[in-house]
């Protein structure tokens, strides 16, 4: 079960749409043994980035979106967040001290998006979105 959460202003349309997806792609992403899953989506105002995802504990994460990006982009950022929701929730990616650890041992690479955990999530983003959109919520994403 996956308890979605939402901070700022939604529109009760785009709540829908994205507790949808969220749950598509946690669903996708996370071992069928998972039993509860807490998720809050917060929308952020930034200019540099699309998206972060910070884990309180095993089962609690809150993924910020861009509010400036358009519904498409805010779509790719859920999916793109979701998959290092799942990296957490595996013990593939964690943080300790300021430090970053992929896969239990220490990794920097100041070129982020050369991180492996970033890597992953680029390619998983748009398959996840892809597979959403093909179950018949293309027409909603006009909105």
């Amino acid at each position: 079960m996956i308890d979605v959460n939402f901070h700022g202003k939604w529109s009760w349309e785009r709540r829908q749409l994205f507790s949808q997806a969220a749950e598509y792609f946690l669903s996708i992403l996370l071992p069928k043994e998972y039993p509860y899953l807490c998720l809050d989506i917060t929308l952020m105002q930034s200019k540099g980035i699309s998206g972060w995802c910070t884990p309180y504990d095993k089962d609690y994460y809150n993924i910020e979106i861009n509010k400036n990006r358009d519904i498409y982009t805010q779509l790719v950022t859920l999916a793109h967040e979701s998959v290092h929701c799942k990296q957490f929730y595996r013990g593939e990616l964690g943080e300790k001290g300021g430090i970053t650890y992929w896969k239990k041992k220490p990794y920097y690479d100041p070129d982020i998006i050369n991180n492996p955990w970033e890597i992953e999530a680029y390619m998983k983003e748009q398959i996840l979105l892809e597979q959403f959109v093909n179950l018949g919520y293309h027409t909603i994403i006009e909105i």
